[in-house]
This record gives C-alpha cells, structure tokens and sequence, in this order.
C-alpha cells in the first residue's frame, strides 16, 4: 500500500478527533452536521435513502434526524408518491446551524494549517473534493430521484 494514502488516511482521522474537539461548544455534532449538508445539497429525501448513501442503519439515521426535527433544524412532510413514507427537507434553521457549524470548524482547521504550506494544503483539498463529489454523486445516481448536487457556498 502506498504510504502516502496511509498518511491520508491517519491525517483525516486525526482531523475529525480534531473537528470533534472544536464542535464540543456548538449545539451540532458532526453526525448532525453531516445529515444537514446531506439534504442541503440533495434537497428532500426519505431516511432509508440517507442511510443508504451514507452505509448507516436506518434506526441510527431515524436518532439523528429526530433530534434536528425536535430542533428545527428538519422537517418531515409527506411522501407525494409513498404516503407510508415521510420526505425529510432542511429548514431554513438548519441552514443557519450549517453556516456557523461551518465557521467553528473552519475556524479550527486554519489554525491546524497556518504557516507557509496553507495554500498547498488548500490547493490538496479542491482536488480531494472534487474527487469525493464524483464518488458520492455516482452513489446517489442509483437512488430513484436523484438530483444533480448543488454549488456548496
């Protein structure tokens, strides 16, 4: 195996022990997080979609998306095709939390890269999302109702 990727993969675990750290004062995990920016970028979806794309048991998913719709951060409404089924959207509380999740934890990565590699760091993860967007997006293509993700801010 190449030590490069074994690097790469000890530096992201690392860095989300680091993120976790940093969320400690928030009101949203990272798990939270992550089910936010699921339905920011494709839009409203049932849960079994969201534990499929992301290899988690429904019944973890119903936990995580309970509690963002007890916060507000969710809604739940109808399926117009499936009426035994429920469509989870973001509301527009959750994508504030989004926004300022998003300062505090990049508040803590710049100061994880300050000093003269910044810009290459920066440069390393560009191409490291574009990679994990086509991946991902080939994950979701094999969802009924796909939608094309939207431009991340």
């Amino acid at each position: 195996m190449d030590e490069r990727v074994i690097k790469g993969v000890r530096c992201l675990v690392s860095t989300y022990r680091e993120f976790e750290q940093a969320a400690l004062p928030a009101k949203l995990s990272l798990p939270q997080y992550r089910m936010l920016l699921f339905l920011l970028n494709f839009g409203s979806r049932k849960a079994a979609d969201i534990a499929s794309v992301y290899l988690l048991k429904k019944p973890t998913v119903a936990e995580l998306l309970g509690t963002l719709e007890a916060r507000g951060l969710v809604r739940r409404s109808p399926d117009e095709v499936d009426q035994r089924s429920a469509m989870v959207a973001i509301s527009t509380s959750g994508r504030k939390a989004i926004k300022d999740f998003e300062r505090l934890l990049a508040t803590a990565l710049e100061n994880l890269i300050e000093g003269n590699e910044r810009e290459q760091i920066l440069q390393g993860f560009e191409v490291f999302h574009e990679a994990f967007v086509r991946v991902r997006s080939e994950r979701m293509a094999t969802l009924k109702g796909y939608r094309k993700p939207q431009a991340i801010a």
